[in-house]
């Protein structure tokens, strides 16, 4: 009898062992949803070396030396069902730079901004949506190459006096001055 005794004492103690590690696979599993949420698009996160968060903590992949970005919160959330080129302005607006494309799709992710593209990343249709716009005038300008800013900061940029202008301007104020 004290045998059977000790026996269930024993599987009593795995069985709550068991619990204890199914309960911390849940939220391991969970920890994993919520980046796979986050992060649809791993491909695009692997140029850089950075840091994991979640609510606050730190976690490390198992891969050696790789690590990704994926924020708690964002500060300026993007609104479901909000467009590519609406998106990446609010971005590039809250950054108050020039930025390339890779840049602007990781910052668009980390803000929570859902891509479904199949067969297209986020980055190269960015890329292509931000060409698109560029050409036809619209909200993105060029500045430098790769970098995509704001139309509106192109226009209050002080723009370089071609030489043609200042010889221009150099006759007419001789002609003035004869």
């Amino acid at each position: 009898m004290d045998g059977n005794g000790s026996l269930r004492d024993a599987l009593a103690i795995l069985d709550q062992q068991i619990a204890t590690r199914e309960r911390e696979l849940g939220e391991l599993r969970a920890a994993r949803r919520h980046l796979v949420a986050l992060v649809p698009q791993e491909s695009i996160l692997d140029e850089r070396p950075t840091v994991t968060l979640i609510n606050g903590r730190e976690l490390t992949p198992g891969g050696e030396g790789r690590r990704t970005v994926v924020t708690d919160r964002p500060s300026r959330p993007i609104p479901a069902g909000t467009s590519i080129p609406d998106a990446a302005a609010m971005v590039v607006k809250d950054e108050g730079r020039p930025m390339p494309a890779d840049e602007i799709a990781r910052a668009m992710m980390a803000r929570g901004h859902k891509y479904d593209g199949t067969f297209v990343t986020l980055v190269d249709t960015v890329r292509g949506v931000l060409g698109r716009e560029v050409r036809r005038r619209r909200t993105f300008d060029r500045f430098g190459r790769g970098k995509f800013g704001l139309m509106e900061w192109k226009e209050t940029e002080p723009q370089p006096v071609s030489l043609l202008d200042r010889f221009g301007d150099q006759q007419e104020q001789e002609s003035e001055t004869a």
